[in-house]
């Protein structure tokens, strides 16, 4: 079983236990359209700040993040600290 599919069979079981959970990020941040659009800060930088930029987010070139997010959820209403009570 993938990632993905392990998680969401995680998922549906703390669901069942009446657990609710989530997805943090469906896209690491360099996939956002933001990014890929070369829109941001909301004045084109870093792009066009200077010429030619050096600056670019290629979808692929982020693995470790693409994986963490296929893996990970969260739960909601668990905020340090988490002591025995």
């Amino acid at each position: 079983m993938d990632a993905t599919a392990f998680r969401y069979k995680v998922q549906q079981a703390l669901q069942a236990e009446g657990v609710r959970t989530g997805l943090w990020q469906r896209l690491p941040v360099p996939h956002q359209r933001i990014f890929q659009d070369r829109v941001g800060y909301g004045h084109g930088c870093p792009w066009s700040c200077r010429e030619p930029s050096p600056v670019e987010y290629r979808i692929g070139d982020y693995p470790e993040a693409e994986r963490f997010l296929a893996s990970h959820l969260y739960v909601f209403g668990i905020n340090p600290p988490n002591g025995p009570a």
